[in-house]
């Protein structure tokens, strides 16, 4: 079973019920759970609207250390994915900016059980944290191994995941694929929105990633709400290359290239 686990508070209430509508589009069939904080959560609307979309919504205790980042967070984050899971069940982390558009990845690593962990990364950052999969098994492992760590409260979660994988099950055991960037990974599927591109659309973005975060630098002036906007575009326009393709089986949605 696909679990997808959106992490938000109070103030990105707005993303996360358009985290929560991608996920549902790309992934119909997987649990969608919005795991809110408890010290500042968001308001009942915003939990109705989720539950409206079929998501699970739950709160947690664990500190979240600003970012994620810290020993409660770290352990925080693995034992929230884990809890009602069967051990090879692949969890998903989402941060609430973050617009899930495809389950491709998803349902190729469900039918690959020698992949334990997928996510985007490259040289510059080993994974991001704003989306992967883990299998469940994994999880707990890798929860028992750091609870018995001393790590620092700046420690991010993302980070010490993807080292601690490699650590416990090697680097073969992981697909960690570059993230989109012109002239070096124009094939990659993982990008985040171009806040500065006059090029940026959401048919064109939806076409070309299964995965977009909304979490990167905006211009100034660009206000935060802009965030869900861009999300619920890029989810309207999947949507509509979905029903496309259902009426023409034969036509392909493969990337373009951006040059």
């Amino acid at each position: 079973m696909i679990r997808i686990h959106i992490f938000t508070y109070k103030e990105d209430a707005p993303e996360a019920v358009a985290a929560a509508r991608c996920a549902r589009m790309a992934c119909p069939s997987a649990l969608v759970r919005v795991l809110d904080d408890c010290h500042a959560p968001v308001d009942a609307g915003t939990v109705e609207a989720l539950e409206e979309l079929g998501a699970v919504y739950d709160q947690t205790s664990w500190m979240r250390g600003g970012n994620l980042r810290g020993p409660g967070a770290i352990v925080g984050v693995l034992r929230s994915m884990t809890a009602g899971a069967a051990p090879e069940d692949i969890l998903v982390k989402l941060d609430a900016d973050t617009a899930l558009l495809d389950g491709d990845w998803l349902h190729w690593m469900t039918d690959h059980p020698e992949c334990l962990w997928y996510s985007s990364g490259d040289d510059r950052h080993l994974t991001y944290g704003c989306c992967y999969a883990v299998r469940a098994h994994v999880a707990v492992h890798l929860a028992d191994v750091l609870q018995e760590r001393h790590l620092p409260d700046s420690a991010p979660e993302d980070l010490t995941y993807a080292l601690t994988m490699i650590e416990e099950y090697g680097r073969e055991a992981c697909r960690i694929e570059a993230p989109w960037r012109r002239g070096e990974s124009e094939n990659s599927r993982w990008s985040c929105w171009c806040w500065h591109s006059a090029e940026a659309s959401p048919d064109l973005y939806a076409r070309m990633f299964r995965m977009v975060t909304t979490g990167n630098p905006r211009p100034y002036g660009v206000p935060r709400e802009r965030r869900a906007e861009i999300m619920h575009s890029l989810c309207n326009a999947k949507i509509k290359l979905m029903a496309a393709a259902a009426i023409a089986p034969g036509d392909g949605t493969d990337s373009p290239s951006l040059r």
